[in-house]
């Protein structure tokens, strides 16, 4: 996406940088790699955390979540 916003001109401010990202600071382009990395383990954690809260309630309250019956 960042050549796409280069390209129009459009500023990517970020919380972290107090600032808009400059793509030509190597540390700018690493930081928004870092912050991908992060977001998408936080989606794994939440993957994990749903299933496990989904696995229980079957389990222990004999909760029917749809799809095939276990």
């Amino acid at each position: 996406m960042a050549p796409l916003f280069e390209h129009y001109g459009v500023g990517v401010w970020i919380p972290e940088l107090g600032g808009c990202v400059d793509p030509t600071v190597a540390g700018h382009e690493e930081l928004m790699v870092l912050l991908g990395i992060l977001a998408k383990c936080e989606v794994t954690r939440a993957r994990i955390r749903v299933r496990s809260a989904m696995t229980v309630q079957t389990r222990d309250q004999g909760r029917y979540l749809g799809g095939r019956p276990p």
